[in-house]
C-alpha cells in the first residue's frame, strides 16, 4: 500500500506511525528517504519535539507560571483553531 505526501505528514504529525503495520511502516520509511519533501518535514518535526522537549525542562525551572484563568483561555483558543481546521 502507497500512501501520499498528505498521508504520510498526517501520520507523523499525529505520532501515529507506531500503530501501522510492519509493511506499511516499511514503506512510509522507503517514501521518506526517497521523497525529499517527506523527508524535510520529518527532519523539522524532529527538531520540532526536540525544541519543545527543551522548553518544557526550562518551564519546569521556571519561577513564573501563567494564572489558571489566562491558561483555560489559551486552551479554547487553541481547541476553536484545531476545529476550524478540520
Amino acid at each position: 500500500m502507497i500512501l501520499t505526501c498528505k498521508q504520510i505528514a498526517r501520520k507523523m504529525a499525529d505520532q501515529k506511525l507506531h500503530k501501522a503495520s510492519p509493511m506499511q511502516r516499511w514503506w512510509i520509511k522507503l517514501h521518506i528517504k526517497m521523497c525529499v519533501v517527506c523527508g524535510s518535514y520529518q527532519r523539522d518535526a524532529e527538531k520540532f519535539q526536540h525544541a519543545e522537549s527543551k522548553f518544557a525542562e526550562f518551564e519546569e525551572g521556571c519561577q513564573k507560571k501563567l494564572n489558571s484563568d489566562f491558561k483555560e483561555k489559551l486552551k479554547a483558543q487553541v481547541r476553536q483553531s484545531q476545529k476550524e481546521e478540520k
